[in-house]
């Protein structure tokens, strides 16, 4: 009779501090928002001023910010273009003399959980 009492005892104790199963944690994804009328384009350091400003008036480009630390620079275009036309213009800029990398600007907005559950 105490063995079956101390089992039961052990037996209660093992499943009574069980900790509960717990949910998995909801990962937040990010809305990101692709823009169609700005880039931003790294070069190498063999491009001058002139090249720059020639590549600019090529692809009727205008620089809002200078990444001069890194060679490159973000640029609005004339207008916004179609999800095909943007590419294929990503494209041929990324085929210029001097340019490493063309690529998308993208805006990031990650949803508010300060006022409840996300």
């Amino acid at each position: 009779m105490k063995k079956l009492i101390i089992l039961l005892t052990v037996l209660i104790l093992i499943t009574g501090c069980s900790p509960k199963p717990q949910e998995p944690v909801k990962e937040l994804e990010p809305e990101v928002n692709y823009s169609l009328s700005r880039v931003i384009v790294f070069h190498d350091s063999s491009l001058t001023e002139e090249d720059i400003q020639a590549l600019l008036d090529k692809y009727h480009m205008t620089i809002i910010y200078d990444y001069s630390d890194m060679n490159g620079f973000a640029a609005d275009l004339d207008h916004a273009y179609t999800v095909k036309d943007f590419e294929n213009l990503l494209i041929t800029i990324g085929k210029e003399p001097g340019i490493i990398s063309v690529d998308r600007d993208y805006f990031v907005e990650v949803p508010d959980c300060t006022k409840g559950p996300c």
